[in-house]
């Protein structure tokens, strides 16, 4: 009970290396768990985590029910992570929200499309939601982000090639067309360098959402398509073009 202790305390540490020395040893922890009850334990202090006010905490417990839901199968716990995942969504930290569509992800792939079903129309709401920054006007008045810079339409309001090029082998709804769209919206800048701002500023939850559900289809897999519906596409399109 002492580890179990200790690895939870770890992995909501102020430290990024101090958290992820926990997580090795949260891992090692289910591996060799005898009994279920080691696990329930684990699995609860995950939730406590979850439920903590700082983002560190929160992060350690996104972290540790991603190991949980890939390497184990407790009773209503993933279900249960799929709601955190929702509450968490717009967390006032980055941090916080990149983790939960990583676990976001580790559901899908072990659930299947269930996932997407129960999270889509959330995770579309929150896109639409924050098309624009409280007080800036729209997204297509300012090349900051969190991290991310939206691509400029070409001449005739054609994207540019690589974007273009990405939906060969599929049509309108396929998993190619919205790889292509969200990978638009993600052309990273080196931090600290040039329009790169910090980390935590930026477009509130825009390009976190877009990111989130990027990451639920790509877990969800080929069964994705169904769910690539027209107004799914619209979406996309207007976030790849940083218009309303």
């Amino acid at each position: 009970m002492a580890d179990v202790t200790d690895c939870l305390l770890g992995l909501g540490a102020d430290k990024h290396l101090d958290r992820e020395r926990a997580l090795r040893k949260f891992q090692q922890l289910i591996n060799d768990a005898g009994t279920s009850a080691c696990l329930n334990d684990l699995a609860e202090g995950v939730k406590e985590l979850l439920t903590s006010t700082t983002w560190e905490q929160k992060i350690g417990g996104l972290m540790g029910a991603k190991v949980m839901v890939e390497q184990c199968d407790i009773a209503g716990f993933d279900d249960l992570m799929i709601d955190e995942c929702l509450r968490l969504l717009e967390d006032n930290e980055v941090r916080v929200r990149l983790a939960v569509g990583q676990l976001m992800r580790s559901l899908a792939a072990k659930l299947g499309v269930s996932v997407l079903q129960r999270c889509q129309e959330t995770v579309l709401a929150s896109i639409h939601n924050h098309f624009d920054r409280e007080g800036e006007g729209s997204r297509a008045d300012s090349t900051f982000s969190s991290g991310c810079i939206t691509p400029t339409l070409l001449p005739g309001n054609r994207f540019p090639a690589a974007t273009a090029a990405a939906p060969i082998g599929g049509g309108p709804g396929s998993p190619n067309l919205l790889a292509a769209l969200l990978q638009s919206s993600y052309q990273p800048l080196v931090p600290g360098v040039g329009q790169m701002r910090h980390g935590t500023e930026g477009w509130k939850c825009l390009e976190t959402s877009m990111k989130v559900l990027q990451q639920l289809m790509e877990g969800t897999g080929p069964a994705v398509a169904p769910h690539i519906t027209p107004d799914v596409q619209a979406l996309l399109y207007r976030s790849a073009a940083g218009q309303l």
